[in-house]
């Protein structure tokens, strides 16, 4: 498995309030509700430009469920 798949993955399972108090994550550029999910969404952008990513995490009943990474530097 991809040693960045497996950092995304520890944060399955803890709650939305450790992801939004984490220094690397902090508030979310966007968060939605849509049924029983909220989903919080980050981006991040090299100074230069050249790496990217968008990283959505679901959350249901205040647990990280699941997470899409879109991007050529996703972890």
């Amino acid at each position: 498995m991809d040693v960045h798949l497996q950092y995304m993955d520890n944060w399955l399972g803890l709650s939305d309030n450790q992801l939004l108090g984490a220094n690397y994550w902090g508030a979310p550029e966007n968060s939605y509700v849509s049924g029983k999910s909220k989903y919080l969404t980050y981006k991040r952008v090299s100074p230069q430009g050249l790496y990217r990513c968008k990283t959505t995490f679901e959350v249901q009943n205040g647990v990280i469920f699941n997470y899409h990474a879109y991007g050529n530097d996703c972890w």
